[in-house]
């Protein structure tokens, strides 16, 4: 059974989510004044971190190979600013994890 899950994003550029394994990251959006991702998960599997980069318009993207894009919020206040979300795709090694420990938030 999947159910639809949300994840408030934090204010960092890098950072790590906690989820259920083959969670599939559908969207980001605003809630009020908080940053969320919405995923389909299944709740029984084990949890895996993934890995969200934010960048706002006219930013620098740092290597921008293996970022999949999973949306774009933007607050008519201005705060937060525009900003584009990526998941980034670890490769298939046994340094994967070594390198998203890196990310920190």
């Amino acid at each position: 059974m999947r159910k639809m899950l949300k994840f408030e994003l934090e204010g960092a550029r890098r950072q790590r989510i906690k989820m259920p394994a083959g969670a599939a990251i559908l969207s980001v959006g605003l809630q009020g004044s908080a940053v969320c991702l919405w995923a389909m998960v299944d709740p029984a599997a084990a949890d895996e971190w993934r890995a969200v980069e934010s960048y706002g318009t006219d930013h620098d993207i740092d290597s921008p190979e293996g970022l999949r894009f999973i949306g774009t919020t933007a607050d008519a206040s201005g705060s937060p600013p525009v900003l584009h979300h990526f998941e980034r795709r670890a490769r298939r090694t046994t340094r994967t994890a070594g390198a998203l420990e890196g990310l920190g938030s």
